[in-house]
């Protein structure tokens, strides 16, 4: 059982009233979404739930090389929407992905953006 799941038990153990919720998020990147390696990109996730308004979301943050292998967890769920991501090693395609998580509701919602990474040297001068 997840550490949400255990959670959302204990709650409905102790007689708390959950609400069926539908979760949206969104995702900004700020400067864009092709950096260089060495560059900071900053994730920002905005969230909704359609059955509690006012609700505090907990965000987890993954990554991985575009549309290949396993997300890697980047930031665990937290209450903190945003994640800087400087990438130090490799240039190339990757997709950075949000989890939502409503306490008010226990609902969840995803997204996810493509961002490109060029090498900071033009090889082409």
């Amino acid at each position: 059982m997840s550490k949400f799941g255990a959670l959302l038990f204990v709650c409905s153990l102790a007689g708390a009233q959950l609400l069926s919720g539908a979760v949206s998020v969104r995702l900004n990147a700020q400067p864009g979404s092709t950096i260089e390696v060495g560059q900071t990109l900053e994730v920002t996730a905005t969230a909704t739930d359609s059955a509690a308004s006012a609700t505090r979301f907990f965000y987890q943050f993954t990554i991985r090389p575009s549309n290949t292998g396993q997300w890697a967890v980047m930031q665990d769920y937290y209450s903190t929407n945003t994640f800087p991501w400087t990438p130090t090693d490799h240039e190339g395609t990757y997709d950075i992905g949000v989890t939502a998580w409503s306490e008010a509701t226990g609902s969840i919602g995803q997204s996810y953006l493509s961002v490109t990474v060029n090498p900071r040297i033009n090889r082409h001068t």
